[in-house]
């Protein structure tokens, strides 16, 4: 049986009282926040040369035109794109001839990312590039680890490549909060989600947890404001 969902007339009359909401509040908070300037580091910044980076701005355009998608998705796409090159011998086993040195990946993809205009020049700390590398390092376990020698026949190779395209999707997605979070974009999905999590009903209640309804609201609104 399919759960039915309807909004809850009493949740929206009962915020109809208040002249903001709770989470509209707390997401003008939030906002606030992200204004604010950042405060000074002393510890030196990333830099890239500017003639290189200009060259490398205007082939990230090209691909823009020749494969469009969204501005928010740009980034991540670009860190995607970039560690299946610099992991490419992790996957196919070439090791011996793609001989990239995991431990260096982190600091050639932040240039990259600076030189291709998805982060800005001289602001981002050289102490990202550890933050990155320690995230890499737990998803390349992963890879390598996640077929045992007794289980690897098993899996077709199809199956494998998803596998490993799931993998850095996901890592791809957290490398990202870490070089940019995105406090505005965050704090609005929170709030929606609180939003639209009061105001839909499930009946019958019983068919879905509150939980796996509070997850099903926060997919929909990233799918909805964000296209992810």
């Amino acid at each position: 049986m399919n759960p039915k969902i309807i909004f809850s007339e009493a949740a929206i009359d009962k915020k109809q009282t208040t002249p903001v909401s709770v989470p509209v509040l707390t997401l003008v908070k939030k906002y606030q926040e992200s204004l604010r300037p950042p405060t000074v580091s002393e510890e030196s910044k990333i830099h890239v040369d500017e003639i290189a980076s200009k060259v490398a701005k205007f082939y990230e355009k090209i691909r823009k035109i020749v494969d469009w998608k969204e501005e928010n998705l740009l980034r991540r796409n670009a860190i995607e794109r970039i560690l299946k090159r610099s992991l490419f011998g992790e996957f196919s086993k070439l090791n011996f001839i793609f001989k990239n040195n995991i431990n260096s990946i982190a600091e050639s993809l932040v240039l990259e990312l600076i030189r291709g205009g998805h982060l800005p020049n001289d602001e981002i700390s050289q102490g990202k590039i550890d933050e990155v590398q320690n995230v890499l390092n737990k998803y390349v376990y992963l890879i390598k680890n996640a077929f045992s020698n007794t289980t690897a026949s098993v899996f077709k190779f199809k199956e494998k490549v998803n596998f490993y395209e799931w993998i850095l999707a996901i890592a791809s997605c957290e490398i990202e909060e870490v070089l940019s979070a995105q406090i505005k974009e965050n704090a609005l999905i929170e709030s929606m989600t609180e939003l639209m999590t009061e105001r839909i009903k499930i009946i019958p209640p019983e068919l879905i947890t509150e939980e796996e309804k509070i997850l099903q609201v926060y997919i929909a609104v990233h799918r909805t404001l964000f296209d992810l």
